[in-house]
């Protein structure tokens, strides 16, 4: 009789102790129909693959593609981030979860996405956060026109990550024709005109420093000069 009594003081304080007091987990219990087929989750990309993967400057406006790398972290869960790169098939894999599709989408569309489908049937509250930490150079890709007197004129395309300069558009065009005028060479960006090159003396003096780099949307056009007494 004296131990029942004994047994019954000792689950009665800890009944006590697990009572009204103990804090709330904020993750709800997971359904019995949660899908057991989920697809395998690729492993995270290491951050020194993330950090050589792209020199192109992160537009967090920007809309995801194919091979850019991201962070995902659910804010609740005070866990650090998880990094994520965009598959071929245009999807990220949240480890325990599911797959989104993420090609075409800006960050914070992807996250609300993600959060309502938290919400629905494991979290209460999920802020999910998600940054964009590098591009895909090769997915990017920018645009340079070349008119006038060159042998190929037309709109040519550049890795978005490449550095591409004035002259090495015109070569890409195939170089002048005989009747070019190579001093004056006409850059335009966004519909007004940047400046004059003398590519002539850019090329004959090295002058790298007066070769500018350009940027997607760019149109160069060489003048035609009438004169050709030395043939060049």
């Amino acid at each position: 009789m004296k131990s029942r009594l004994v047994r019954l003081v000792l689950l009665l304080a800890g009944l006590a102790v697990a009572g009204p007091g103990r804090g709330q987990d904020i993750r709800r219990a997971e359904p019995a129909s949660r899908p057991s087929t989920l697809p395998a989750t690729p492993e995270p990309t290491s951050v020194a693959v993330m950090e050589r993967s792209s020199a192109i400057p992160v537009d967090s406006s920007r809309r995801l593609s194919v091979g850019d790398i991201i962070t995902f972290q659910i804010q609740e869960d005070r866990e650090p981030p998880v990094v994520l790169r965009v598959s071929a098939t245009g999807e990220i894999a949240i480890p325990q979860f599911d797959r989104f599709r993420a090609s075409g989408k800006t960050t914070s569309q992807l996250e609300s996405e993600i959060k309502a489908f938290l919400e629905k049937d494991y979290y209460y509250t999920a802020t999910v956060i998600i940054a964009l930490e590098a591009v895909n150079p090769v997915a990017v890709l920018s645009k340079i026109s070349v008119s006038g007197e060159v042998r190929a004129p037309g709109t040519f395309e550049f890795a978005g990550g490449q550095a591409v300069t004035l002259t090495e558009a015109i070569m890409k065009a195939g170089n002048f024709t005989q009747w070019a005028k190579k001093d004056r060479v006409h850059l335009y960006r966004g519909g007004t005109e940047v400046g004059i090159y003398d590519v002539r003396k850019i090329l004959s003096e090295g002058r790298v420093q007066d070769d500018p780099i350009l940027r997607n949307g760019d149109r160069i056009h060489v003048d035609k000069s009438w004169f050709n007494i030395k043939g060049d």
